[in-house]
């Protein structure tokens, strides 16, 4: 436990000055950029409609340079000879880039909320208030980004161990490579799996059934879900319960992906 501490310090010291003057630096830019609209007299906004994006798109940033020491000769062997495991090194990246990370974009975009409030009550502005807190809402989508964000960052935070350069570049051009290529194997899979019964094959017995639901030539997506509905396991028939089970793999693979990238380079 007190190797982990002394890891988690290291990258506290390492990335909490960048970190803090990034996060206060966008928040800050949103409100202003809010404030442009205020030359006619204060308006009431709402800083919390970005946060989401925002979030994402910082996430990424400082995720993609969690291992930027192995992109210098000197910093690498410095990380790859302090005194803790990989298991602990990797850890405390994780909990840099994510809880931490997570703390302060929502406490710079509160820190903006109260100053703009308080400059729209200094200028006259009295109606719609709780607005600049997301009518009291701020926790909860807060809490909707931070669940948003946990896969992505799970992805480029694999993207960092395992690429040498311009890892952010790289991890979203395999990203929308995975993509496509898992798209058109579906497609060309589907087409042979199922080919029968979507096109009518069986001259004379009608549209033909699979797993007793009617197929014919248009409803192809219609019939898919009524399959997956069929065989698939109760908890995930709902929307929920199957984002929760495609976010937790995504998150224990690539978490998963990177350790086991960073303990080959550290061997």
């Amino acid at each position: 436990m007190k190797r982990f501490q002394h890891a988690f310090r290291h990258e506290l010291v390492l990335h909490w000055r960048t970190m803090s003057v990034t996060t206060l630096a966008v928040a800050g830019a949103v409100m202003l950029l809010q404030m442009v609209r205020w030359w006619r007299g204060p308006l009431a906004f709402n800083l919390w409609n970005g946060f989401g994006l925002v979030t994402m798109v910082i996430g990424i940033i400082i995720t993609t340079g969690m291992f930027g020491e192995l992109r210098s000769p000197g910093s690498r062997l410095e990380l790859l000879l302090r005194p803790a495991s990989v298991l602990e090194k990797v850890g405390a990246k994780l909990l840099v880039s994510t809880v931490l990370f997570m703390t302060l974009i929502t406490g710079a975009f509160l820190l903006a909320s109260l100053v703009s409030l308080l400059l729209y009550l200094l200028l006259g502005g009295r109606a719609d208030l709780l607005l600049f807190f997301d009518n009291g809402q701020w926790l909860v989508t807060a809490g909707a980004a931070f669940f948003d964000y946990l896969p992505v960052q799970a992805v480029f935070f694999f993207g960092s161990v395992y690429f040498r350069k311009n890892p952010a570049g790289r991890t979203l051009l395999a990203m929308v490579g995975w993509v496509a290529s898992y798209l058109v194997l579906s497609l060309a899979m589907t087409r042979l799996i199922f080919a029968p019964y979507v096109t009518g094959r069986y001259a004379g017995l009608g549209a033909p059934r699979a797993l007793g639901f009617q197929l014919d030539r248009n409803s192809g997506f219609i019939a898919g879900s009524r399959i997956w509905a069929h065989v698939a396991p109760g908890f995930l028939l709902s929307g929920r319960g199957l984002g929760i089970t495609v976010r937790v793999l995504v998150l224990l693979t690539f978490w998963g992906l990177s350790f086991l990238r960073f303990r080959e380079t550290e061997g």
